[in-house]
């Protein structure tokens, strides 16, 4: 008697497009929530890289005044004379931590830098291992291709970016990211 039931209400059509209606809702919903994650990470991994080129580029172009300017001799580079006639290295790297705030808005905590939702206070990315690598050609070199080095600025950083929907079985996206920038004298 209950055997027949069962098999009378698998049979039964009645309500059955309530069910595919719910079935659709979730994979639409499953689909935006993809393509709105994708969106979401490609949209704030540009904006870090940009933010990565804005301030290599900031950094170079602050280093302006400490360039020695060659007027005939083609060559430049971030030297200052000393009080015992030598040429020192005269490089500015103490903008980056104030850059990196005010830019990407991120905090430094512990040896890597995060951004964190203002709404929740939940990480939204963290850049970690930060290198300021600054590239100051020489005075005067014999070689050529020495001679053809310009002042330039790399920053590079790991960046991993947190998932803003935790149902997708997924890590964070975690990727290397950097920016190169440099200064070349008009006159």
């Amino acid at each position: 008697m209950i055997l027949n039931r069962v098999k009378g209400s698998l049979k039964n059509n009645e309500g059955s497009g309530l069910l595919w209606g719910i079935i659709l809702i979730f994979v639409l919903f499953m689909f935006f929530s993809a393509t709105s994650e994708y969106l979401r990470s490609y949209v704030v991994l540009n904006g870090v890289r940009d933010g990565l080129q804005s301030i290599a580029t900031n950094i170079a172009t602050e280093n302006y005044n400490e360039i020695y300017s060659s007027e005939r001799e083609g060559y430049f580079g971030a030297y200052k004379l000393s009080n015992t006639d030598k040429w020192e290295e005269d490089v500015d790297k103490s903008s980056l931590d104030s850059e990196l705030n005010k830019l990407l808005g991120v905090k430094k905590e512990g040896s890597s830098y995060v951004k964190r939702y203002s709404s929740n206070n939940e990480v939204e990315y963290t850049l970690s291992n930060l290198k300021l690598k600054i590239e100051n050609p020489s005075l005067a070199p014999t070689d050529q291709e020495v001679n053809k080095k310009t002042f330039t600025v790399e920053i590079t950083a790991d960046t991993e970016l947190y998932k803003l929907y935790d149902f997708f079985d997924s890590d964070n996206i975690k990727t290397k990211l950097g920016a190169k920038a440099g200064y070349i004298p008009k006159f």
